[in-house]
């Protein structure tokens, strides 16, 4: 399967401006990882609570990249990045 990535306007504004580059980096590596597998959802945390149905991918150092896996469309949508401690604030 070839699985393709998307991101929201606020992700993609937390890349340009809020976080180190390094951060971005490993968070986009994380995103392609999972865009070869055949499930994406073998490397992620499902969600619970107010944001069941999203998927949690995790880097070293604390920070998270969240997204809508879309089966149907074989799209990865990160609709958040950032610190742990921010992207699960609603």
């Amino acid at each position: 399967m070839a699985w393709t990535i998307e991101y929201a306007p606020r992700v993609v504004k937390a890349f340009k401006k809020d976080l180190d580059r390094e951060i971005v980096r490993r968070l986009i590596s994380k995103l392609e990882e999972a865009a070869g597998l055949d499930d994406p959802t073998a490397t992620a945390k499902p969600m619970r609570g107010t944001l069941r149905g999203l998927w949690s991918y995790r880097i070293v150092g604390g920070y998270r990249v969240i997204a809508d896996v879309q089966a149907d469309r074989l799209v990865i949508f990160a609709v958040e990045a950032g610190a742990r401690r921010d992207v699960y604030e609603d």
